[in-house]
C-alpha cells in the first residue's frame, strides 16, 4: 500500500549558488519561501516519517543538477523537515536519521511560469525498498545480546 500526498505551490525557486547580494535581501527571499511552503503545507500533510520527499522546481531555464539544484533547494528542504519533524533546532529536522528522504528534480516550464512541486509519498513497505533492515545499523548488523544471571 502507497500513500502520496501532491502540492504545487507558485513560487519562485532560485540558486543562491552565484547569487552576490546583500544579505537582507537573501534574508526576504528565504522568509517568502519559508511563509508559502508553511501556509500551504502546515494543516494539509498527514503522511508521516519514515517517507520520501521529491521536490521538483518548474522554470523556463534548467539549473545545473550537481551544484545548483540541490542549493537551490536547500531552503524548501528545510521548511518542509521541520513541519514533518516539529521542535528540533532549525535545520536539523531534514537529517536522514529522523526517516527523511529526499530527491531533487526539474522541469521546464512555460514563460514566467514558476512553481515548487512537492510530493511525499509513504510505503508500508518503504524500509524494504530502502535497503534498511530493522537488525541493521548503518548498513552492519546488530545482534542482541542478552546477558543471564543465575
Amino acid at each position: 500500500m502507497e500513500s502520496r500526498e501532491l502540492y504545487i505551490i507558485p513560487l519562485r525557486i532560485e540558486s543562491e549558488g552565484n547569487k552576490n547580494e546583500h544579505w537582507r535581501i537573501k534574508s526576504l527571499r528565504k522568509d517568502k519561501v519559508k511563509r508559502a511552503i508553511t501556509l500551504v503545507l502546515r494543516s494539509q500533510i498527514t503522511i508521516k516519517p519514515p517517507c520520501l520527499i521529491k521536490l521538483t522546481r518548474i522554470a523556463p531555464r534548467m539549473l545545473d543538477q550537481e551544484d545548483n539544484l540541490p542549493s537551490a533547494m536547500k531552503w524548501p528542504k528545510d521548511c518542509i523537515a521541520d513541519l514533518m519533524v516539529p521542535g528540533l533546532q532549525a535545520g536539523r529536522a531534514d537529517d536522514k536519521k529522523h526517516g527523511l528522504t529526499w530527491e531533487f528534480h526539474q522541469e521546464k516550464g512555460k514563460v514566467r511560469e514558476y512553481a515548487l512541486k512537492i510530493e511525499i509519498i509513504k510505503r508500508e513497505s518503504y524500509d524494504q525498498q530502502v535497503g534498511f533492515k530493522s537488525n541493521q545499523v548503518d548498513g552492519k548488523e546488530v545482534v542482541n545480546i542478552q546477558k543471564h544471571e543465575k
